[in-house]
């Protein structure tokens, strides 16, 4: 398929039942736990159709293999029906502990086509604490939160609206961004 966002060539997947999940799967062994990256992709989809709700359509997913644990998932949201290109970026750290990162571009439990195109994952360099003279070290916690922006604690990122802003909090349930 010459359908691309720019270049030549895009990932296409074309699901025809609306049973599982169909995908993509790349190992990332190029990243490095407690480092910050953005990770980047665009993606059109065609007649996504079935039972549309929350956990179905394409998506991006972003899986953390740890030694301890299972595994921790970050993903950006769903797509459903027939869009025209749309990027879609998460940002993220690294857990510490993570034994292996896998990149999952896929269609879950509906039927369609997607085209993923222009995947990127760049490190986004961390400010220097001590440059920020306003928030003291031991008022961030382990993601670079703000203690004193109080969330929910899900140990996940999360948006949350306190005080008419939406926020990213923290997986321990302090501001962000």
């Amino acid at each position: 398929d010459k359908t691309s966002h720019s270049g030549k060539h895009s990932v296409k997947i074309e699901k025809n039942t609306e049973d599982g999940i169909a995908g993509w799967v790349q190992r990332a062994s190029y990243v490095t736990p407690g480092k910050r990256y953005q990770i980047s992709v665009w993606l059109k989809t065609d007649g996504m159709s079935g039972n549309l709700d929350f956990k179905r359509g394409a998506n991006l997913s972003l899986i953390f293999h740890m030694k301890d644990l299972p595994f921790m998932v970050y993903e950006t949201t769903f797509l459903q029906g027939t869009q025209d290109w749309r990027q879609q970026k998460l940002i993220f750290i690294v857990p510490e502990g993570c034994s292996e990162m896998r990149l999952l571009l896929a269609i879950h439990s509906t039927k369609g086509k997607v085209w993923w195109d222009d995947v990127s994952v760049a490190e986004i360099p961390t400010a220097e604490v001590s440059a920020l003279k306003e928030i003291k070290e031991d008022e961030m916690d382990q993601y670079g939160g703000w203690k004193k922006i109080k969330g929910k604690t899900t140990g996940f990122f999360h948006t949350e609206n306190i005080g008419n802003r939406w926020l990213i909090i923290t997986p321990e349930g302090n501001g962000f961004i």
